[in-house]
């Protein structure tokens, strides 16, 4: 089961890096000349922040807690019925986003964005979908909101700031803590 987690995905990880190959070049180019670069990669690591910190705090409570079935359930239900009631109302909007794209986003859209991904620490809750719609009640484009997540899936899983993210996800799924995938599970994890 762990393999096929950690096949499943890097194989997302690899076709998201792929579809944004320049973008990461841009990225890694001007990261000390662009200011546009520069604010990615901060905005980023800000990102990053509530998943790493609350993910340390949490764990063990979400593992005692909510990991059964009829949480899970209810996580699938009360997420979607949320998409439903998000849609609906982004359909019946008159007003335009507050952010247009990704380069618009500021330090504080990104935090919030990093606080919308820990509601994917909830078992049956889709980060894709905290990101996304989540990102949309707080004033950033479907554009925006998707593409932060496409920014956090390429930095968290493949610029490394992601090990302690996918570890605290798979030390779940390692009962007995050792790494079987190749480098060893950060012990404050």
């Amino acid at each position: 089961a762990d393999t096929f987690y950690i096949a499943i995905q890097a194989g997302a990880i690899f076709a998201v890096c792929w579809h944004y190959r320049q973008r990461l070049i841009d990225i890694c180019l001007g990261l000390f000349s662009d200011k546009v670069q520069q604010r990615l990669a901060i905005n980023t690591i800000v990102a990053f922040l509530p998943a790493a910190v609350i993910g340390v705090m949490v764990a063990s409570y979400i593992k005692k807690w909510l990991f059964n079935p009829i949480a899970v359930a209810t996580a699938l239900v009360v997420g979607g019925v949320i998409i439903l009631i998000v849609e609906y109302y982004q359909d019946k909007k008159t007003y335009k986003p507050r952010v247009e794209t990704m380069d618009d986003m500021s330090w504080k859209d990104a935090l919030k964005v990093g606080f919308l991904q820990c509601l994917a620490m909830i078992p049956g809750t889709s980060r894709s979908g905290a990101t996304i719609i989540g990102g949309l009640c707080i004033g950033l484009s479907r554009k925006a909101a998707m593409s932060a997540l496409s920014q956090n899936v390429i930095f968290r899983n493949c610029l490394h700031c992601s090990r302690p993210y996918v570890l605290y996800r798979l030390d779940w799924r390692l009962p007995d803590r050792k790494a079987r995938i190749g480098f060893p599970v950060m012990p404050w994890l």
